[in-house]
């Protein structure tokens, strides 16, 4: 499926646009067998050049000028849209920091109320350390705005 993917973005370069994701890494293709495919149906040299491949997507992309479109979401370290313009990419994604945020955040559900902290007229906002994937962040509606 992958390899189509890329088969297609050569073939529509202006109609297909692929942006990077947490599970393109060598610790989630390890975890989920792609690694193990790879070499068993290839060598580990079709594997590294996926991998070598996955860090060169983009991080982000925005959508005619209005909407920002990320594989994860936000994160507190985006202050604004330079900001990704800055993001080392050419590598394994760290457990903390912007990357990551951008690729592992979740959005905020109703259900982690507790966690969350009170903003003005005690409306949720703010980033809540997201603590069942153990890295990045949930994200309120308030940082969306």
């Amino acid at each position: 499926a992958v390899a189509l993917l890329f088969c297609y973005k050569i073939a529509y370069p202006k109609r297909v646009r692929m942006l990077r994701g947490n599970h393109e890494c060598r610790q989630m293709t390890s975890f989920f067998n792609f690694r193990e495919e790879c070499e068993y149906k290839y060598d580990e040299g079709v594997y590294n050049a996926f991998m070598d491949a996955f860090d060169t997507l983009p991080l982000a992309a925005t959508i005619n000028g209005k909407f920002l479109a990320v594989h994860g979401g936000l994160s507190p370290q985006l202050t604004n849209l330079k900001a990704i313009d800055s993001i080392d990419r050419f590598k394994e994604p760290p457990r903390e920091g912007l990357l990551c945020d951008l690729i592992w955040s979740d959005p905020y559900e109703k259900e982690e109320t507790d966690k969350c902290k009170k903003g003005k007229e005690g409306k949720e906002q703010g980033y809540i350390p997201n603590t069942v994937r153990g890295c990045s962040y949930y994200y309120t509606f308030d940082c969306v705005n």
